[in-house]
């Protein structure tokens, strides 16, 4: 009865997010600031990741990546500014799964980590269509010049899975 008792313990503390869930950060690389610009992007049905030092290029971008014929211009709200760089990012909503989303650099690898945890629930609420958020980076984070190579990186703590699930790249100068 006590290692019945013990077992069950056990299965249910490895079923929640304890204390420390969360994304982990890559190997050699440091977490970064960044800030939602807008969460009104392009739908899309698969998930990606995009960067552009122009506001105007990555609405085109997001536009092109979603294939989408509507002249609604992505994230009209946003103006352009000067020192960052525009990452846009459309991850799969998870009902009853918690997600947790950070970026992190390591030299000129930039990483957008969405971690997704273990169920906790049953969901029965209808599905949002999952849209481009666009953030800002400050440059002054990221090298000076040259390419910046930007991974999707999805962490599933249900499975213990890490995979880069899209990859982008911009020229900084």
């Amino acid at each position: 009865m006590r290692g019945a008792a013990l077992g069950l313990a056990m299965l249910v503390a490895m079923a929640c997010n304890g204390p420390g869930s969360g994304p982990s950060l890559p190997s050699g690389a440091h977490w970064i600031h960044y800030a939602l610009v807008s969460s009104a992007g392009p739908v899309s049905r698969t998930q990606g990741v995009l960067a552009a030092t122009s506001l105007s290029t990555i609405r085109a971008q997001a536009i092109s990546a979603t294939s989408t014929t509507s002249a609604v211009t992505p994230w009209p709200d946003a103006g352009q500014k000067s020192g960052v760089l525009y990452v846009a990012v459309v991850t799969h909503y998870e009902c009853t799964r918690p997600t947790e989303d950070k970026m992190a650099a390591n030299g000129p690898a930039l990483f957008y980590v969405h971690w997704i945890g273990h169920s906790s629930g049953v969901c029965n609420a209808a599905m949002a269509v999952p849209s481009y958020r666009l953030y800002e980076v400050q440059v002054d984070q990221l090298p000076r010049s040259g390419n910046v190579d930007l991974k999707l990186l999805v962490e599933d703590a249900a499975d213990g899975t890490k995979m880069v699930i899209a990859e982008a790249a911009v020229q900084l100068s």
